[in-house]
């Protein structure tokens, strides 16, 4: 198929389309624009994915693109076909009002007519099934498969035209391929083909573009944004084209492209026209009610949509929205709870003010006496201030402090909304103006926080004194100080304790003492978790959950646990850390939370006792569940622990591009904010990575200096630069770096780091010829990782220590079994002569091994020398030698043989 196209600039959908489609040799002249593919805007973007998903999803009988207005579902099609995707025949149609029963048939006849079947046009059988049947046999009888693209499809609402569309695809047996586009899942039987398999959904997620294609489609505009923008941007508009396309018009010659971005929202006139007319307008009275009531919560289920409108039906009307694509995200859990896109809902606030600002207070009563009832204090607050009913805020922040100061809330914001510490009543007390505080607390406005905190301090009472040091301490947490945190964490416990040293207490002076204590523990402990202070953490901790058992908030024991959990993974205690961990798991929730809040620690856990087991699939599976649908920016020591295991992951299955990303990113995301104590695990990681790329000579001069503490010389550097000293050839180098492992009245408390120290002099005393050294060595090792099943540490070592391991049972060992299956357990690179495959006669060196590894990606000679800080004409000369070596003469040769011979 041939296509010749003109520029349009329109977003998504236009008229007055000219194309030319060529089937075998016959050229069709200029089509009407309803049977042509439009032409593509002026600022479109290639998006290959998209391409190759519906290359993929054009070989089955359905291709379902359902998403709102905007999202570029009628460009996607489009792109595809002028980019060659339709391998036979195809026919267009784009539907209208109106195209009901005969109208519709005798439509889709004209369009299959435009792609030679003539015939079609004489098929015009009264009913819908039979006229169905009569183009089932003439499709039936084409020689190839004929593409059908129906878009705009959710104007169609006939029964009979769905029937019609069913018994077609049923009867065509594979020569009709089917593409609808449209707003709305239509009322064709998808249930049916997902089942069989007949179904390809595209849907928002897929068409929305990533930041890259966001980047792609400003410099269209002429516009060259900063990344950190370029991300903002991106996060505003959830990648919804319409919304990056009216964005980029926006900034498009203006002079402040920076105030631009920070005003730009649902609110724009351009926005809000654009909403309110393909989306908002076309529902009707009640929908546009329960949008309106809704738009008042940042997330909402159908109970809380009854509360606010009144009505019964919320949980129904809310599937309905979804099914209809209007701009409603799922956010999963029993019941389910949506949120609305960010644009969308900030257009439905502006429409609340403009339109019904006399119900605002109102529904956000309503909102509060929910989440009360419903055991969330954080967001009853905020609803209760946003309602200017300060009888409820005081009820609240005197039950629920606790909850406000560690909890966060559940129901955070996408977006910090505006300031509302302006309209703190000037005659308000401590109490009330601390709970302005918690609100901005829980949207991490930490400047306004501050004033609030301050201002509360001047209003001095007796009676909020634990609560008010509650609250600086969660604002300590937020700032990711470890001195801030323990210095007020300290001010908390000495109140606690001037407290129950002083007069009688009543039964809510103790309660609120043991829940002060709780407060102060778990920030404590997971405080100095994140410094490494490992002794003191494990004691907080402990403290933390034995104060949570007996007055604390649940979430206070669910957050020590986890803690626990993930100090004695990084220890290498697997048992105790899993168990522990699934304890965590197992634990009620908050009422109203769900079992995944504050369960990250938990999740990260498991995924460090899965991979030191060597299960990498499982470790990537929990790693995945510790960050779903959270967000880490404001937490150093989470975020570095999931930063940290994830380039383990990827550098264990040798995925060496995406650990080197993933750790750049992560230094450029959290800057200086590492403790000395993560500094040093990251250190290692970026470390073994550098070997893993065969740039062990590197590693020495980046890693000795870290090493220069006194008090750091059993780190996760320690036995980097003196795995990175063996793997450059130098085993002597290397027995003198490693730090003192084996005794464990002398070695720090990281069982992993020690079984690597282990492995490390074991293969050293191979190498320098003292077999019986490395055999006593070994053996210490294996005593060490069999009662917590260690594993990673031995697969890692690759040959060097199978064939430690395989001597090992020839000299006689305590632990023949475990020694038994770590020999026979296949490796994560075959070696080539277990799989009959003729070895090369000259070896790869380490660097070349490094080159070969990126010679899999995508990236040019130029790409990798700045990833391996060579420079290009280096890179092809290790090329060269690798193809010379290999007895190939293309990448892709070099590539298949490496994997052959187990390289790769």
């Amino acid at each position: 198929m041939g296509v010749g196209v003109q520029t349009d600039t329109t977003i998504g959908n236009g008229g007055g389309y000219s194309v030319r489609v060529r089937s075998g040799d016959v050229s069709a002249g200029p089509l009407p624009p309803q049977f042509a593919a439009p032409d593509l805007p002026s600022s479109f973007v290639q998006v290959p994915r998209l391409s190759r998903l519906l290359d993929a999803a054009a070989r089955g009988p359905v291709t379902l693109l359902a998403a709102p207005a905007g999202w570029g579902k009628t460009v996607a099609a489009s792109a595809w076909l002028k980019g060659g995707g339709a391998r036979g025949p195809m026919a267009w149609l784009t539907l209208e009002p109106g195209d009901e029963r005969e109208r519709f048939w005798s439509r889709l006849s004209s369009a299959l007519a435009t792609v030679g079947i003539p015939e079609a046009r004489n098929c015009t059988a009264p009913e819908a099934e039979d006229r169905a049947r009569q183009l089932a046999d003439l499709i039936n009888d084409l020689r190839e498969p004929v593409l059908v693209v129906l878009d705009d499809f959710h104007v169609v609402d006939d029964p009979s035209a769905m029937n019609g569309l069913d018994l077609l695809v049923r009867h065509t047996r594979g020569r009709l391929r089917l593409l609808i586009a449209a707003r709305a899942d239509p009322a064709l039987p998808l249930h049916r083909w997902r089942l069989r398999g007949e179904l390809t959904e595209v849907r928002e997620d897929d068409l929305a573009l990533t930041i890259e294609e966001t980047a792609q489609l400003l410099a269209r505009h002429d516009l060259a944004l900063p990344t950190a923008d370029v991300r903002a941007l991106h996060a505003r508009t959830e990648g919804w084209p319409a919304g990056l396309r009216l964005a980029a018009l926006s900034m498009q010659g203006h002079p402040d492209t920076a105030r631009v971005m920070e005003e730009f929202s649902g609110e724009l006139d351009s926005v809000a026209q654009y909403l309110n007319a393909e989306i908002f307008q076309a529902q009707p009275a009640q929908i546009q009610d329960l949008l309106l009531c809704t738009s008042a919560v940042d997330r909402v289920c159908g109970d809380l949509a009854d509360a606010l409108t009144g009505r019964d039906d919320g949980e129904q009307r809310l599937a309905d929205l979804r099914h209809t694509n209007v701009f409603l995200v799922p956010l999963g859990g029993r019941p389910a709870w949506y949120r609305y896109h960010h644009l969308f809902g900030e257009m439905l606030r502006a429409n609340l003010r403009r339109h019904a600002s006399d119900r605002i207070s109102e529904l956000h009563r309503r909102a509060a006496d929910w989440y009360t009832t419903h055991g969330l204090p954080i967001a009853a607050v905020r609803h209760a201030l946003a309602g200017d009913d300060p009888r409820l805020t005081r009820a609240l922040l005197r039950e629920h402090w606790p909850d406000l100061a560690l909890c966060g809330c559940h129901e955070r914001p996408q977006r910090p909304r505006a300031s509302i510490s302006d309209d703190v009543p000037t005659s308000a007390d401590a109490e009330l103006t601390l709970a302005y505080a918690a609100d901005r607390l829980d949207v991490n406005d930490l400047d306004e926080a501050d004033h609030l905190l301050w201002s509360a301090a001047r209003r001095h009472d007796e009676s909020t004194a634990l609560m008010a040091a509650a609250l600086r301490l969660a604002r300590a947490r937020l700032g990711d100080d470890i001195d801030s945190v323990a210095f007020a964490a300290g001010q908390l416990l000495d109140l606690v304790e001037q407290a129950e040293t002083g007069a009688e207490m009543l039964d809510d002076d103790s309660d609120r003492c043991a829940a002060a204590r709780t407060v102060a523990l778990t920030a404590l402990g997971l405080a100095q978790l994140g410094v490494g202070d490992l002794e003191a953490a494990q004691d907080a901790l402990l403290d933390g959950v034995s104060a949570a058992a007996q007055a604390g908030p649940q979430c206070a024991r669910i957050s020590c646990t986890g803690g626990l959990a993930l100090l004695r993974a990084v220890r290498g205690e697997l048992h105790s850390a899993d168990q522990t961990a699934r304890a965590a798991l197992a634990m009620s929730p908050c009422r109203g939370q769900s079992t995944s809040v504050h369960s990250e620690s938990a999740y990260l856990a498991l995924a460090i006792v899965h991979h030191e087991r060597d299960e990498p699939a499982e470790a990537v599976r929990y790693l995945d569940l510790a960050v779903r649908g959270r967000d880490l920016a404001g937490d150093t020591m989470l975020a570095s622990w999931v930063t940290i295991i994830r380039a383990w992951l990827l550098t264990a299955t040798d995925d060496l591009t995406g650990a080197h990303d993933t750790l750049a990113g992560a230094r450029g995301a959290l800057g200086e904010a590492f403790s000395p104590h993560l500094q040093r695990w990251f250190a290692a990681a970026e470390a073994e990575l550098r070997i893993a790329c065969g740039a062990a000579h590197t590693v020495s001069a980046t890693l000795t200096p870290l090493l220069e503490d006194a008090q750091a010389t059993f780190t996760p550097v320690a036995v980097a630069l003196a795995h990175s000293y063996l793997r450059d050839g130098d085993p002597h180098a290397a027995a003198r770096a490693l730090p003192h492992w084996s005794d464990d009245t002398k070695a720090e408390p990281f069982l992993s780091l020690r079984l690597d120290a282990g492995l490390v002099e074991a293969v050293s005393a191979r190498r320098v010829g003292d077999a019986r050294r490395a055999a006593t060595t070994l053996e210490r090792v294996l005593q060490l990782a069999e009662p917590d099943g260690h594993r990673r540490a031995f697969s890692a070592g690759g040959s060097p220590v199978r064939e430690l391991l395989t001597e090992q049972l020839e000299f006689g060992t305590a632990y023949w079994s475990l020694v038994t299956e770590l020999v026979e357990s296949p490796t994560r690179r075959p070696d080539a002569q277990d799989r009959n495959v003729t070895r090369p006669k000259e070896q790869l060196t380490d660097r070349e091994l490094t080159v070969l590894r990126y010679l899999q990606s995508i990236l040019s000679n130029e790409e990798i020398a700045s990833k391996l800080f060579v420079s290009v004409n280096t890179v092809k000369t290790h090329v060269r030698n690798i193809y010379r070596k290999l007895d190939v003469a293309r990448r892709r040769e070099a590539v298949r043989r490496a994997r052959e011979l187990g390289l790769l």
